[in-house]
């Protein structure tokens, strides 16, 4: 429990190699004293820092390894955390079926069981995946519902999640072709992740703001937004990052003007971008860049 602990705090402060380390190691420990539900929580633990470097598909492994023991402890609130994890995990591979299957099951659980942090979450994520695939009406229904949780509760921890509630619904607006709404909502969100001071946060909603600006042919605002989302990121997020920089990448490519320096970047972005949802396997965005 202490080496748990230890990796937990490194994850925090984004030390994510030291943080493996440990839950690693807390893993093996946690064999030998042979206690099943430290286990479990351990290789929960593990694979949550696998998620947040972007190693999803070993952090999907090691889910449903946990989320086997899980069931066969009774441990409900467990299986509802990791359905929804390995619901997410699968949504950025662009493994749609297996991702709606996961939260669709977590959402039940959470409302069966009234974990009402765990539903604002898996509706949030259900929401954006949705959108992702056009499902509008199904993508406003799990929004809705992630936001009026967001209101009901009105935590610490349920009002931690507003910022990409908010841009999730930006995003709704721009996808249903109404990007002066999607810019408000997005500038909103922005505020609200600038109020709660998480840099991660921003940089999504910094993002979405700059795609609802380039919606409008407002391409130089776009990418100063973009540039700052970047700075926010600070190379913590591979997976945001690409998604950064392919954005970037078509904003100076579209808005060139002639200028080759510009037009040049803004290709070596978007194929910086290709590299990296190439190594990744995010599926879904690799097909949005490929179509630009």
């Amino acid at each position: 429990e202490a080496l748990l602990r230890l990796a937990h705090r490194h994850l925090m402060v984004f030390d994510l190699e030291k943080a493996m380390q440990i839950a690693e190691a807390a893993a093996a420990e946690s064999q030998i004293v042979a206690d099943v539900w430290l286990s479990q929580t351990v290789r929960a633990e593990l694979a949550g820092i696998k998620h947040v470097a972007c190693e999803w598909n070993d952090a999907i492994a090691i889910y449903e390894d946990a989320l086997a023991s899980a069931i066969g402890l009774g441990d409900v609130l467990t299986q509802t955390a990791l359905h929804i994890s390995i619901g997410t995990a699968q949504h950025n591979l662009g493994n749609t079926e297996p991702a709606r299957h996961h939260l669709r099951t977590g959402i039940r659980l959470a409302q069966r069981n009234e974990f009402a942090l765990f539903e604002l979450k898996a509706q949030l994520q259900l929401g954006r995946l949705e959108t992702q695939l056009k499902a509008w009406n199904d993508a406003e229904t799990h929004l809705d519902a992630a936001a009026s949780l967001v209101e009901a509760l009105g935590t610490p921890d349920a009002l931690a999640h507003l910022p990409l509630v908010q841009v999730g619904q930006a995003q709704l607006e721009l996808a249903m072709g109404r990007p002066v709404e999607a810019l408000q909502t997005a500038r909103q969100a922005v505020a609200e992740a600038v109020a709660q001071e998480k840099q991660i946060d921003l940089a999504v909603c910094l993002r979405v703001e700059a795609e609802a600006l380039m919606a409008q042919a407002r391409f130089d605002e776009a990418a100063s937004l973009l540039e700052e989302a970047l700075g926010h990121l600070a190379g913590r997020n591979p997976y945001e990052i690409a998604k950064t920089q392919a954005l970037l990448g078509r904003a100076l490519s579209v808005d060139s003007d002639g200028d080759m320096d510009r037009l040049t970047l803004g290709r070596r972005l978007m194929a910086d971008a290709t590299i990296a949802f190439t190594r990744l396997g995010a599926k879904l965005d690799l097909a949005a860049l490929a179509m630009q």
